[in-house]
C-alpha cells in the first residue's frame, strides 16, 4: 500500500480545463482524482429553483457528453478513505490534530466557508439519510477557529444547518475519478513516509 499522506495536485483537462489548472487533487492511497469544489458548487452557476434541482442538474453531466464525464458522486465509505488518506481521524468528532490535515484538504479541495470562526468545506454525497426526511447526506469537514486550541473535523449526516439552512452558503458535490493503480505521477515523499501537497498553490475565494 502507498504511504498515508495528503494527496497531491494534478492538472485536469475535464470540462474544459487546460492542463495545468490545478482542478484535480490526486489521493496515491486509494487512486482517485478529486475534482476541485469550486466546479460543482450548487450556486448560480447551475440551473434550476432548489438546492436539489442544482444538484440533479449535476448529475445529469456525468455520462457521456456531460460537462463531468467519468465522475462519479462519491459515497460516505469514499469520503471517509478521502479523509483517512488525508491524515484526518474521523473516529472523533473534532480534534486539535485534525486542523492540519483539514487545513491541507481544503487548500486542496477548496473551501465552501470561510468566517472569522471558521472555515471549511461540504460535499454532499451519493446517498440519503433516513427516513421521513429522507435528505441527502453530506460531509462536512470543518475547523473552529474560536476553540482554544482550534479543533477540527469531519461529520457525515443529512441533517444539518451548514446543509440545508436557507442562510447556509451552497454545499457542492463531491465528484472523483478512479486512477489506474500505477498511473506516472512525481510525489514528494517527507521523513515519516508522508506524502506533499502543492501548499502555494492560489484558489479562489469561496462563494458567498
Amino acid at each position: 500500500m502507498a504511504p498515508t499522506g495528503l494527496p497531491t495536485p494534478r492538472s485536469s483537462s475535464a470540462i474544459g480545463k487546460t492542463a495545468g489548472d490545478g482542478l484535480l487533487t490526486y489521493d496515491d492511497v486509494n487512486q482517485r482524482e478529486w475534482l476541485d469544489l469550486s466546479q460543482t458548487i450548487l450556486n448560480e452557476q447551475f440551473p434550476g429553483a432548489t438546492r436539489d434541482d442544482k444538484y440533479q442538474y449535476v448529475i445529469s453531466q456525468l455520462g457521456i457528453g456531460g460537462a463531468f464525464q467519468g465522475f462519479t458522486v462519491a459515497k460516505i465509505a469514499e469520503g471517509r478513505a478521502l479523509a483517512a488518506s488525508a491524515g484526518i481521524d474521523a473516529s472523533v468528532i473534532s480534534s486539535a490534530a485534525n486542523v492540519a490535515p483539514v487545513d491541507g484538504l481544503g487548500q486542496l479541495l477548496g473551501f465552501t466557508i470561510l468566517s472569522n470562526s471558521g472555515n471549511g468545506f461540504v460535499g454532499l454525497l451519493d446517498e440519503l439519510g433516513p427516513p421521513p426526511m429522507s435528505q441527502r447526506v453530506g460531509a462536512m469537514f470543518s475547523i473552529n477557529l474560536i476553540a482554544q486550541p482550534p479543533r477540527a473535523g469531519l461529520r457525515i449526516n443529512s441533517n444539518d444547518d451548514l446543509i440545508y439552512s436557507p442562510s447556509a452558503r451552497p454545499p457542492a458535490v463531491m465528484l472523483y475519478r478512479a486512477v489506474p493503480e500505477g498511473s506516472s505521477m512525481l510525489m514528494a515523499v517527507l521523513a515519516g513516509g508522508r506524502l506533499r501537497g502543492c501548499w502555494g498553490r492560489s484558489r479562489p475565494a469561496a462563494p458567498g
